[in-house]
């Protein structure tokens, strides 16, 4: 299996890809199971569209304000799926086994640091920015 999060806005769908057919055939057929670092305007932003795909369950979230955190997970319950954990501090989110996956929406400074991070955690991982601030990063 690739390590790689993809989208399509075509399908509506969030799917990992895989290199032979019954796995990809699998992954279709499960839901994955999402963590969410940072619950900004672009994270929160990004979980509202998430809410929709029928094979993703945002399972965790981490933000260092609680109230983004009661607030996205407002969102998903609104939108019939169960309310996430919370973590203030990312790692916890990490160590979190059912996590399979990650997007990283932090704050622009913080990403590459949580996405290595996560990589070590091994989890998939995904960015919704560029991952560092210059070329020497």
């Amino acid at each position: 299996m690739r390590g790689c999060l993809g989208g399509s806005a075509y399908t509506g769908k969030i799917c990992l890809f895989q290199d032979d057919k019954k796995g990809a055939e699998e992954m279709a057929s499960t839901k994955l199971k999402l963590g969410m670092i940072g619950l900004g305007q672009r994270g929160f932003g990004l979980l509202n569209t998430l809410v929709l795909f029928d094979n993703v369950q945002i399972v965790a979230l981490s933000d260092c304000y609680q109230d983004r955190i009661d607030r996205a997970n407002k969102v998903i319950t609104e939108k019939g799926g169960k309310a996430a954990k919370g973590y203030p501090d990312y790692r916890g989110l990490l160590a979190d086994q059912e996590v399979q996956a990650v997007i990283v929406a932090s704050s622009w400074e913080t990403h590459a640091d949580i996405a290595i991070a996560c990589l070590v955690a091994k989890k998939i991982t995904a960015l919704e920015v560029g991952g560092a601030l210059s070329v020497e990063d």
